[in-house]
């Protein structure tokens, strides 16, 4: 049987029936269910009310309702309710913890494209529980004791020196391999690259593959987005490869503005391909490499630029 909607108390709003211009812009926000499975999806309707001359700006990062997982946003305009506009936002979560969880309270901008005025409204956090797969232990029989094998040293000796000569063949095959990296190896070891020298030649490198022509997108984005994240790991000493793009763009706040813009949108499109299943044309992922090349250049160091 279908689960019924679980409403959530509106933000900004009396606890009269109807709206006023006095109350908007508000939020309210309902979930499908609220009980679910580890892994289930839930759905997240959010509703917001505004002037009808205003537009909403959903927010889509994928981190947005940590613990929850982005999945899926579908966003609708409604018809106008007494002379208020109204807009509406879906989002389809996952999460992988148990027990009781919360879909954190999120910003959203309501803005006037006339006055280019911007208001801030908080929506509601929605309180589930997630539980865990388990199996009735009801029909799980006790387990039998181990069955008594009888030694016989003559049937086990042939495997035991099978496996001694596994063992030795790969030793050999690994000190092989040493000695030839090791003779192939320049005479001298020169110092190392610097960061972004090492950004652009990996990204000449995935530019020269096919591996959009195979349709391997995410992998694509994938790579794209680890390139980036060791550069930045080597060029401002964060962590970028153990953070998320939240933290890492919360890092490197002291960029200029025009700049951190560019890498937000950067890994937010990546971010999409990787955890939210968006698919862009072959166009926009080969815009990537280009959009990618510019921040590393436009963040070089000006000392490690070459002199003539």
């Amino acid at each position: 049987m279908k689960r019924p909607f679980v409403l959530l108390p509106l933000l900004l709003v009396p606890s009269s029936i109807g709206w006023s211009q006095d109350t908007v812009p508000a939020i309210d926000a309902r979930v499908d269910v609220s009980r679910l499975t580890v892994g289930d999806r839930v759905r997240l309707t959010l509703t917001a009310r505004h002037d009808s001359a205003e537009t909403v700006a959903w927010p889509e990062s994928p981190d947005l309702f940590q613990p929850f997982e982005l999945m899926e946003l579908r966003g609708a305009a409604l018809p106008d309710s007494g002379g208020l506009g109204r807009s509406q936002a879906q989002y389809t979560l996952t999460i992988f913890e148990v027990g009781d969880v919360e879909i954190p309270s999120v910003e959203i901008g309501i803005g006037d494209a006339a006055s280019g005025e911007t208001r801030i409204v908080q929506s509601p956090s929605v309180s589930l529980t997630v539980e865990s797969v388990q199996p009735d232990s009801s029909d799980i029989a006790d387990i039998k004791a181990p069955l008594a094998i009888a030694r016989n040293w003559l049937l086990v000796l042939p495997w035991v020196a099978a496996a001694a000569m596994l063992m030795l063949l790969g030793v050999w095959a690994y000190r092989r391999q040493r000695h030839d990296t090791q003779d192939d190896a320049p005479g001298a070891t020169g110092p190392p690259q610097p960061p972004h020298i090492v950004a652009l030649e990996a990204l000449d490198r995935l530019e020269r593959s096919d591996m959009l022509e195979r349709g391997h997108i995410k992998r694509y984005f994938s790579d794209i987005s680890e390139i980036v994240r060791v550069y930045i790991e080597g060029r401002y000493g964060v962590d970028a490869m153990e953070m998320t793009s939240h933290d890492i763009l919360r890092a490197l706040r002291a960029l200029d503005p025009p700049t951190l813009d560019r890498l937000r949108e950067f890994f937010t499109t990546s971010d999409l391909v990787k955890f939210a299943k968006l698919r862009p044309d072959l166009e926009a992922c080969r815009a990537m490499i280009p959009m990618a090349r510019g921040l590393i250049e436009d963040t070089t160091p000006v000392e490690a630029e070459p002199t003539d």
